[in-house]
């Protein structure tokens, strides 16, 4: 399976005009935008929206990667699925992603964390599962590979062209996000650290104990 990378999107209620037609940008609290279409459209008409809109398909290494780190993109893609760039892969059954969003074989630690593939030679597609399917299936995302490419996705999502990185940059990329999102674990836990001392402190004052 190749790889390269970009970023994420968000499915608005109602369309809106942009640079890129009738593509919505949409900004995930990643940062990560995604430019998204909400048509019906199989693999060939996909491919053909992205590029008569200067936009290309994303990669399962920076599509998968990029939601399970972007809560509100991976939120607002649940119940969704649509054609990626490549086709074709031999793994099938359970994986995770690494820091470079390549699949690892096994399930994550939980279901937001695993990706449940089939394999085949046809063109790759991203399922974001519901709630309820993602409970059935034991992971949010589905990457497939045995679907016919004349099946129609309800809707087409693509970046721009010039995103279009080198294989470093793309794993630079990853990286990035990787650690952004850890730094904004610690300061999450640091700031419940600094919260729980102050109302210690605030207690102890009300008491007169010091």
């Amino acid at each position: 399976m190749e790889a390269t990378k970009t970023k994420t999107m968000f499915v608005p209620k109602v369309p809106t005009m942009s640079k890129y037609g009738e593509f919505i940008p949409v900004v995930g609290s990643s940062g990560a935008v995604l430019n998204v279409l909400k048509k019906e459209a199989d693999h060939s008409s996909s491919m053909k929206l992205l590029d008569e809109a200067g936009l290309r398909p994303l990669t399962y290494q920076e599509t998968i990667h990029t939601l399970m780190n972007d809560s509100e993109l991976k939120n607002a893609l649940k119940g969704n699925w649509f054609y990626l760039q490549g086709k074709g892969t031999e793994e099938d059954g359970f994986y995770t992603i690494d820091n470079e969003g390549e699949l690892v074989k096994g399930k994550g630690a939980s279901p937001e964390e695993t990706v449940r593939v089939w394999k085949g030679e046809n063109p790759l597609s991203l399922d974001v599962d519901s709630d309820d399917y993602a409970a059935d299936d034991g992971g949010r995302f589905g990457l497939v590979a045995d679907g016919e490419p004349s099946v129609v996705a309800p809707v087409v999502v693509g970046v721009p062209k010039e995103n279009g990185a080198q294989d470093g940059d793309i794993k630079a990329r990853i990286g990035l996000l990787s650690e952004l999102g850890n730094l904004r674990e610690t300061i999450d836990r640091n700031f419940e650290d600094f919260r729980e001392k102050a109302l210690q402190l605030d207690g102890l004052l009300r008491r007169k104990q010091i």
